[in-house]
C-alpha cells in the first residue's frame, strides 16, 4: 500500500497480493458545499463525501483498512508523491500537507486502537519525512511487534540531518524489526541501540573503533545476521582495524572472522575511507 500526498490531493494505491489487481484511490479538496467534504475518484467512479476534508477523509479509509484484523499489508509506503509530477515552486504545499496528514494519522489511529486487542499488521514500513521523530511515533505504536520486519526511514528535507530516534528505541516494534534502513540522515545513537537488526543500511553521525569490536563479537553469534552496510565521515579506518585484532595472513581491506561452530563461514568486515560493509558467507 502507497500513500503519496500532493499539493492538491492525497493518493492511495493498493495491490491484492494473490490476485494483482490494483486499485488506486484519489482524495481531492471539494469547496461547493458550506460543509467540509472530500471529492473521492476511484477509477471512472467520483462521489462527494461530507464530513471531513481530503486530508481526514483519505486517513480515515486508511485507517480503517489496516485496523482490519484480517488484512497482512507487505508494503505501507507513506510519503510525498512522485517529484517528476510535483513542481518545485508547490513543494511547500506538499509539506503542509504531508504535516497535516500525520498529524491525523496519528489522532485517528489512537483512537482506532485505544481498545483494539490485536494492532495493524505490516510488514515493511517506509516513511518518507523531514526527520522529526514523532512522525516515526504516529505510526510504529500501532504495528503488530511480531509481524514489521522492516523499518525504512527516508529524508524529505535537508541532506545529512541529524536523526534522533531515543523515543524510538524503547518501543517493542524496533526492537523486534530485523531490517533497518536510512537514506539521507545522520543517525545519532549509541549501536546497542541497533545491533539486533539482521539487516543495517544506515549512515552514523560517530562510529568509534570500540563500536566495530562490539559489532564484530555480536554479529560472530547472530545465527540471523546478514549485513551491515555503515557510513560514517569521520572513520578512524587504522584504529579500527587496529582494534579489531585481525587474524594473521588476511587482506587489509577484507577482514575476516571464523563464525563459531559454522566453519568454515566467516564474518567479513570490508573497510573502505568513510565506509564499512559486514557480511557473512553465505
Amino acid at each position: 500500500m502507497d500513500i503519496c500526498v500532493y499539493p492538491d490531493h492525497i493518493e492511495r494505491n493498493f495491490e491484492e497480493k494473490e490476485s494483482k489487481v490494483r486499485e488506486k484511490i484519489k482524495y481531492f479538496p471539494h469547496e461547493t458545499t458550506e460543509k467540509k467534504s472530500c471529492l473521492i475518484r476511484r477509477a471512472d467512479e467520483e462521489v462527494v463525501v461530507d464530513g471531513g476534508d481530503f486530508v481526514q477523509t483519505s486517513v480515515h479509509d486508511f485507517v480503517m483498512s489496516v485496523k482490519n484484523p484480517n488484512l497482512k499489508i507487505e508494503y505501507l509506503t507513506v510519503g510525498l508523491g512522485k517529484k517528476s509530477e510535483v513542481d518545485q515552486s508547490d513543494m511547500p504545499k506538499v509539506a503542509e500537507n504531508v504535516v497535516e496528514f500525520l498529524k491525523a494519522i496519528n489522532e485517528q489511529l489512537s483512537v482506532a486502537f485505544a481498545n483494539a486487542t490485536s494492532l495493524a499488521h505490516v510488514e515493511t514500513f517506509q516513511l518518507h519525512f523531514d526527520g522529526d521523530a514523532q512522525n516515526i511515533l504516529s505510526f510504529l505504536p500501532f504495528f503488530q511487534p511480531e509481524t514489521l520486519k522492516v523499518i525504512d526511514l527516508r529524508n524529505n528535507g535537508e541532506a545529512g540531518k541529524i536523526l534522533e530516534v531515543d523515543q524510538i528505541v524503547e518501543l517493542e516494534q524496533w526492537r523486534c524489526a530485523r531490517h533497518f534502513w536510512t537514506n539521507g540522515f545522520l543517525l545519532k545513537t549509541p549501536v546497542d541501540n541497533i545491533l539486533h537488526f539482521g539487516f543495517l543500511d544506515i549512515t552514523l553521525e560517530t562510529l568509534r573503533p570500540e563500536d566495530v569490536v562490539q559489532m564484530k563479537e555480536k554479529f560472530l553469534h547472530m545465527e540471523d545476521f546478514s549485513m551491515a552496510m555503515l557510513t560514517c565521515s569521520n572513520l578512524n579506518q587504522q584504529a579500527i582495524t587496529e582494534s579489531l585484532a585481525a587474524p594473521p595472513g588476511g587482506h587489509p581491506f577484507d577482514i575476516a572472522f571464523p563464525v563459531p561452530n559454522d566453519e568454515p563461514r566467516k564474518l567479513h568486515f570490508m573497510i573502505l575511507n568513510d565506509f564499512i560493509r559486514i557480511f557473512k558467507d553465505h
